[in-house]
């Protein structure tokens, strides 16, 4: 698979990715200028998770042993947070969470700003994991 993309950016494909499940082959994909990877298993444990939390939620990473939580959570239409402020989801938060950055529709703001959300906006929050059926509800 790494041999098939690197055989693709020698014939002139600029943008190649390759599927691996070995997080060891990280600094090889990165001295062959290969900057997208693919996890199988990964995706799958992320959409099991995703079922099992709530449908908002797209992505998760543990950190630090499980002491803390890397949580992507979508803006839905019918979520109350859709037309609020990010000021206004900061007041709603546990204590021991914070947002990291919101995207909406390819920009990236900081958690500071007076963006509105809409449907289809990314949140990115650092958080204890005792708190993700928190975050469900808010994002409902």
């Amino acid at each position: 698979n790494i041999l098939a993309a690197s055989l693709a950016q020698e014939a002139g494909v600029k943008d190649v990715f390759c599927t691996t499940e070995d997080r060891t082959y990280a600094h090889l994909l990165n001295r062959l200028q290969i900057h997208h990877s693919l996890s199988k298993r990964l995706t799958v444990a992320n959409r099991v998770l995703s079922i099992l939390y709530g449908k908002n939620i797209v992505q998760i990473v543990s950190l630090y042993e499980n002491r803390a939580k890397l949580v992507e959570m979508r803006v839905s239409t019918d979520s109350p947070l859709a037309k609020q402020t990010v000021q206004h989801l900061e007041e709603k938060l546990p204590k021991d969470c914070v947002i990291t950055l919101v995207e909406s529709k390819g920009e990236i703001f900081p958690h500071h700003s007076e963006h509105q959300f809409e449907e289809g906006d990314t949140v990115l929050l650092m958080t204890a994991p005792h708190n993700m059926s928190d975050l469900e509800k808010l994002f409902q």
